[in-house]
């Protein structure tokens, strides 16, 4: 595929002619389109000078050249997994071939006949001479059998549960030796994919973290059931339970997601399964930083005359009237302090401190209480005194509403809230970003389903996000059934999005490309005063409160 990608890229011209059977001539593979029903063929073929032209279902593969395949008739064909699914979840082209619906009825879940095999090695070989198909589906489409012993049975399974990588063995041992009275071994990442699917547990990553926790669930679930049912001593004992799974030919004919999936199948108690997918406390903390880096924002802005409040001189002897400056300064954390006001009265205040600044005293060379002075006093005597001297970026805080919310900046702050849907929203969303354009039956249910999620979702703000008041009043009055689904599916992306992260797209609906967006804010003693602040354990279990009431007695 990649050289017929390449080919395909540097064509001058695409040609199409007729042509009576599958040749190779003058240099040129000629590969045979057409049915009974309609003797007049399509050529498909490869020409260095002249162009391309080629379909690229016919370089996946046919059983049958009496009956090719023709581009206008494909309702008449299937899609064969060449090794089946009930052994292995494996779409790759090099394990997928477009053949005849009959053909594919009579192959079922078996490797291929000695007959087909036979009459259709020789084309497969050009195929495979000419590179339009790999060495591995060769060996596939003419192999006799998918055992040749029960030693490959059990091999077959231990590939697809063992995480074969280096690093993961690396790591396994290294646990191993750290904990010698537990067994630990590894499972493959694509376990937790094709268990969700087979389960219908559907992941979808905008809507949530809770994705990772029930990720973790799966692993140790499915690990449960081969450490209690397929261990003896340190040895798999997997053998008997292929042979009977096997042998069992209405079930395993329609299993879609591999044999292992079959055989966890056999020992999963679903309703176990989706009483723990629903569970709404699952105990989420982010990674507070401290930023570094730059110290300035990338854009330049040129003299600036009188006007020059806003901008930060190039270096401290260039005046930005003359020489121009920066225009945002980065912040490396925050920090909350409280002073006297002329009436005598205490006002707090939380603001950024600058990455240069936090360099600089780190390095000695001055004191967050110096920055503090020279920057928002210009050095008058004012007393005042540091509460907190750091918060890091992404604190959470609960606001006066009693939402959880998280300092993105001294100005800028999101929802840290997590959104969660009823399971049919979930699916919808599954299959809305992850759906198959060819696939009508899905397309039909998404189109039905699109408005009803629509609405579902602004109900969810109306109650759930007060934070977005404005935001839901006007998408409750925007003409939504009249968009394009590509559209729609935009908007709800986008909605999801700005409930998830803060800001989502929603220029579709005629919203801004960043809405929910909340910049531009002030930390004074008046949005101070009511808010509380959360600091969380690392895996989220322990938490404790305080505001800054209690930081001015000396409560941390």
């Amino acid at each position: 595929m990649k050289n017929l990608k390449e080919n395909l890229k540097n064509a001058t011209s695409i040609t199409v002619k007729p042509i009576q059977q599958e040749t190779v001539k003058d240099g040129q593979i000629y590969l045979c389109e057409g049915t009974p029903e309609n003797p007049n063929t399509v050529s498909s073929y490869i020409n260095d000078e002249d162009g391309i032209i080629i379909d690229e279902v016919i370089t996946k593969g046919v059983y049958n050249l009496t009956n090719p395949s023709h581009i206008d008739n494909l309702s008449n064909y299937e899609i064969d997994h060449i090794v089946p699914q009930s052994l292995i979840k494996n779409d790759s082209l090099d394990n997928r071939c477009l053949v005849l619906k009959k053909s594919n009825q009579y192959k079922k879940d078996n490797v291929l006949s000695d007959e087909v095999v036979s009459k259709m090695n020789e084309y497969w070989k050009k195929l495979l001479d000419n590179k339009l198909i790999s060495q591995v589906k060769y060996q596939r489409l003419i192999r006799r059998t998918f055992f040749l012993t029960d030693s490959d049975e059990e091999k077959f399974v231990q590939r697809q549960l063992v995480e074969t990588r280096q690093i993961i063995k690396l790591v396994t041992n290294l646990l191993n030796s750290l904990y010698q009275d537990v067994k630990i071994y590894s499972l493959r990442a694509n376990i937790t994919h094709n268990f969700r699917m087979r389960n219908g547990l559907y992941k979808n990553r905008n809507v949530n973290n809770y994705h990772h926790a029930q990720d973790a669930y799966i692993i140790s679930y499915a690990g449960n059931i081969i450490d209690q049912k397929w261990y003896r001593k340190d040895e798999f004992i997997y053998g008997k339970y292929v042979k009977e799974y096997l042998q069992d030919k209405d079930k395993t004919s329609e299993e879609k997601y591999g044999i292992l999936m079959g055989l966890l199948a056999k020992n999963v108690d679903r309703n176990q399964l989706q009483k723990v997918f629903n569970y709404k406390d699952c105990y989420i903390s982010s990674m507070l930083t401290e930023e570094t880096g730059k110290f300035y924002g990338q854009t330049i802005v040129g003299k600036t005359g009188d006007k020059q409040a806003s901008v930060l001189p190039l270096k401290n002897n260039l005046n930005p009237s003359k020489y121009g400056g920066y225009t945002q300064e980065q912040k490396a954390y925050l920090t909350i302090f409280s002073y006297k006001n002329k009436k005598g009265e205490t006002d707090y205040q939380l603001t950024g401190v600058p990455i240069k600044v936090s360099y600089d005293i780190k390095a000695g060379k001055t004191t967050l209480y110096q920055y503090i002075k020279e920057s928002f006093f210009k050095n008058e005597d004012v007393e005042f005194k540091v509460l907190k001297e750091k918060i890091l970026i992404g604190q959470e805080y609960i606001d006066e509403n009693g939402v959880k919310m998280k300092l993105c900046s001294d100005t800028e702050v999101r929802v840290n809230k997590e959104l969660i849907v009823n399971q049919d929203v979930n699916k919808f969303i599954y299959f809305l970003n992850n759906k198959n354009n060819d696939d009508s039956k899905l397309q039909e249910y998404l189109n039905e389903n699109i408005d009803n999620a629509y609405n579902y979702l602004l109900e969810k703000m109306k109650i759930e996000y007060k934070t977005f008041k404005n935001q839901y009043l006007k998408l409750i009055v925007a003409d939504f059934k009249s968009l394009e689904f590509e559209d729609k599916k935009s908007v709800i992306n986008g909605i999801i999005n700005m409930l998830e992260t803060g800001q989502g797209d929603l220029e579709k609906i005629k919203l801004s490309k960043r809405e929910g967006r909340m910049s531009g804010k002030k930390f004074n003693t008046k949005n101070l005063v009511n808010k509380v602040f959360v600091n969380k354990s690392v895996t989220g279990m322990y938490e404790s409160r305080y505001n800054v009431y209690g930081l001015e007695n000396g409560c941390n």
